[in-house]
């Protein structure tokens, strides 16, 4: 391990006349101590570190902090004797510096977590209705008919989707105790093993294969002479949502009763709405779901 140590003379003078040494310097060494440096050249050694690719946490307490702290990628603030001004500039603000630990490994790894997940999950709930779309067009001889109408449209994307995808901030793979006491378990995701390349092409992979399975059974059990567009599209559309209730729930290490309640009374709302609809003479839909539940061969399909 190599640490080093400079003060504020030394720093200007390796940061203007040695600038590609130090910093091949400062990439060697595990820890770097600065002292009686200006709040300018802190904010400079921040710079540094992200010129190199590096992601950069600053932690500071006073006014002189202010600049390094906004230069990091994240920047944190102490509120205590030296005032609010490094608070206030700060990304986040905690009021002694041993909550850094909790921040970091509780906060930090739970919020990438989440967000790995529902970046995730927004794309591949948009692209499973897309590649429907594209494989109804083929069959309609790419007429550029929608097998949707408006209204599913913006309701699958508006409601029926992405209200239980937002619980998924309640989400918690591993108890905060357990992680405070390992905190190795960080590493995996500062190494982004669950927002890759990889992991995208995952669930690319898996909205077209739920695609595929959707739309054929779908057309297999309903496209006939007998029925209507907007039956086969209800068909297609509870498939879809049926599927995201079911991946959202797989995808969800610990249940709370607040998700339960959003999961599967979202479900239940995709039928209370489209009743309604059906209910409705002026409507396209007139019938249409009260028909289909009345039919086995509907639950059948969703199953």
């Amino acid at each position: 391990d190599v640490a080093f140590v400079v003060d504020g003379w030394a720093l200007e003078v390796a940061l203007k006349h040695f600038h590609k040494s130090f910093t091949e310097l400062a990439l060697l060494s595990r820890t770097a101590i600065c002292c009686r440096v200006t709040p300018s050249q802190k904010a400079q050694l921040v710079g540094l570190l992200k010129s190199c690719d590096y992601r950069t946490l600053a932690i500071g307490d006073g006014g002189n902090d202010v600049k390094m702290i906004q230069q990091a990628d994240v920047g944190v603030g102490i509120s205590g004797r030296e005032g609010l001004q490094a608070a206030r500039a700060a990304d986040y603000s905690i009021g002694k510096f041993r909550f850094l630990k909790r921040l970091i490994l509780v906060h930090g790894r739970y919020s990438y977590n989440r967000t790995a997940f529902l970046s995730q999950y927004s794309f591949y709930k948009s692209l499973l209705l897309c590649f429907i779309q594209i494989f109804f067009s083929f069959i309609s001889g790419i007429s550029g008919t929608s097998l949707f109408n408006s209204v599913s449209l913006m309701a699958y994307n508006v409601f029926y989707t992405s209200i239980p995808a937002l619980v998924s901030v309640l989400d918690k793979d591993l108890s905060e105790r357990t992680v405070m006491q390992h905190p190795q378990i960080l590493f995996y995701c500062q190494a982004g093993r669950l927002l890759n390349p990889s992991t995208f092409a995952g669930w690319f992979g898996r909205s077209l294969f739920h695609a595929i399975v959707v739309f054929v059974i779908t057309v297999h059990s309903y496209a006939n002479e007998r029925s209507e567009m907007e039956e086969v599209s209800v068909v297609a559309l509870s498939g879809c949502i049926w599927l995201q209730a079911f991946v959202v729930a797989l995808e969800t290490n610990s249940f709370t009763v607040i998700q339960h309640a959003v999961i599967w009374g979202n479900l239940i709302g995709f039928y209370v709405i489209n009743l309604i609809f059906s209910s409705a003479p002026q409507s396209g839909m007139y019938t249409i779901m009260f028909r289909l539940c009345d039919e086995p061969s509907y639950w059948l399909t969703m199953i």
